[in-house]
């Protein structure tokens, strides 16, 4: 898929349109992608084990802009072997997220 965007071009300060690719916006965030996955499996690695196997069972959640990416929970899955969602609810995730933990 794509995008159409229109903006100024910086060399020739006139306006243009500009077509981006998903594939142009993935290849610059899938560096991005692999250093949280990196420290997402740091992070279990420096847990108990207990904790681990509750990690493993349950579910990790992804939020922020980035979050709303075709195929961010694949890419997370598939990094890091834990069944990862992200939230559409971006503003009110950590709320959510806080009353979910609350209300178990």
């Amino acid at each position: 898929s794509c995008e159409t965007i229109q903006g100024i071009d910086l060399e020739t300060n006139n306006v243009k349109k500009f077509t981006i690719y998903a594939k142009d916006i993935r290849a610059c965030i899938n560096p991005i992608f692999n250093e949280i996955a990196k420290v997402i499996k740091a992070t279990i690695n420096e847990c108990d084990e207990k904790i681990v196997e509750i990690i493993k069972n349950d579910t990790i959640y992804i939020t922020g802009k980035s979050c709303q990416f075709v195929g961010t929970e694949e890419f997370f899955y598939n990094s890091t072997g834990i069944i990862t969602k992200t939230t559409q609810n971006v503003e009110n995730a950590v709320i959510i997220g806080l009353g979910q933990i609350l209300g178990r």
